[in-house]
């Protein structure tokens, strides 16, 4: 009896030693979830509310990923039901664009969409840009003008096209352009008129500022002149006028106020001078003074060197009958006058002598102007050292030399 107790004990040591059967291990539980409620056609601003299915429900560990245009936001799922709503915040549905949903539970991805957020229809102010602001009439260039139609919230909006007008002096046109790229645009060619064109754009509710763009005269064409004398004397001192002929390109167009003209003054085969000034109505006025000697002169004019005139010619006559001077010696004046005038009468006060002294090795330069036909030179002013100077008038074309025995 006490061996067979024995036997039975150490049956039971060997059962344990030998590692028997053990209790079953309890298995992990792996939650699953399911996204729902992001149907396509949703536009920008409208509201969404997510169904997040999660099996077993409980699990604390459940967050919903949105990544967006904006960036990324985590959602936090509370689970304690098997269902359980979440209402994606109104800034996350600003931006339209692709959108992908991520869920996941106990750190393991459980399911994913992706939806495209729509942009909303073209409402408010539409952005227009319009260049260049100016093109050269005549169909030589051109000019365009693009429109982005944005909805509520910035984004480029549905709308398939948008309507242009443009506005030309007399006549419009009214053009559809759809969309592509949230932009639309058209060209066109400047017409043979001058003017300003008016621009719009509309689409649904959305319209765009006025632009503008100008038309200007193409290059001139060739053009006349002619001079305006008030005198036909070379009297140093009258103003006289070159005037151009209505100055227009090729479609009749006046060129724009203020285009340099450029007038060549030359004198015995050589320019001796050259003048701009600008045109005013299409007219160009230059004023000039006399030579104050007789002279022939040819002016011509032109535009940056793509229209010129014809050359005219202008010929100034003399204007002093005489150069009468002489010497007082006891007053030590060289007297210059009376100096008269093609016509008999005193020439005008500020008509200017010249008078060169040379003598000593050495020339020296004076000037006097004219006051009731005479002038005056002092000597005692000039002249310092005795000897022998020649003493030279000059007026006009008109010299007179006198010999001066200065003591």
């Amino acid at each position: 009896m006490k061996t067979r107790r024995m036997d039975i004990w150490f049956l039971v040591i060997l059962f344990v030693a030998c590692g028997g059967p053990s209790p079953k291990e309890k298995p992990a539980i792996i939650p699953d979830g399911r996204i729902e409620g992001s149907e396509p056609g949703l536009q920008v601003g409208e509201p969404l509310e997510l169904t997040i299915s999660v099996d077993p429900p409980g699990v604390d560990t459940c967050y919903l990923v949105w990544s967006g245009n904006m960036g990324e936001r985590l959602y936090p799922v509370f689970s304690r039901e098997s269902v359980s709503k979440i209402s994606i915040v109104e800034a996350d549905l600003r931006r339209s664009g692709k959108v992908r949903l991520e869920l996941f539970c106990g750190g393991q991805l459980c399911d994913s969409t992706t939806f495209a957020l729509l942009p909303g229809p073209a409402v408010g102010l539409m952005e227009t840009y319009a260049g260049p602001k100016s093109i050269i009439a005549g169909g030589l260039e051109q000019a365009m003008i693009a429109a982005i139609p944005v909805d509520s919230f910035g984004n480029g909006a549905f709308d398939r096209e948008v309507n242009f007008g443009i506005r030309f002096p007399k006549r419009g046109l009214t053009i559809s352009v759809p969309v592509e790229y949230h932009t639309a645009w058209t060209d066109f060619s400047s017409m043979r008129r001058t003017g300003k064109l008016f621009l719009g754009a509309q689409t649904g509710a959305s319209n765009a500022l006025e632009e503008h763009v100008y038309v200007t005269p193409s290059w001139p064409e060739r053009f006349t002149i002619r001079a305006e004398q008030q005198t036909p004397y070379a009297d140093g001192r009258s103003v006289s006028m070159i005037k151009t002929s209505s100055i227009r390109d090729a479609w009749n167009n006046t060129v724009a106020d203020g285009t340099l003209i450029q007038f060549y003054f030359q004198e015995n085969g050589f320019t001796t001078a050259l003048y701009q000034a600008p045109t005013l109505g299409g007219i160009a006025r230059l004023y000039f003074e006399h030579p104050a000697y007789p002279a022939r002169w040819t002016v011509q004019a032109g535009i940056a060197g793509q229209a010129k005139s014809r050359p005219i010619r202008i010929r100034f006559e003399r204007n002093l009958a005489d150069l009468e001077a002489s010497y007082l010696p006891e007053e030590r004046i060289l007297q210059v006058g009376p100096l008269r005038g093609a016509l008999g009468q005193y020439l005008p006060d500020g008509y200017r002598v010249a008078l060169k002294l040379s003598g000593d090795g050495a020339d020296r330069w004076e000037y006097e102007l004219l006051e009731n036909g005479y002038c005056a030179f002092y000597l005692e002013e000039l002249l310092f050292d005795p000897g022998t100077y020649l003493a030279t008038l000059y007026a006009g074309d008109r010299t007179q030399t006198i010999e001066l025995a200065w003591q």
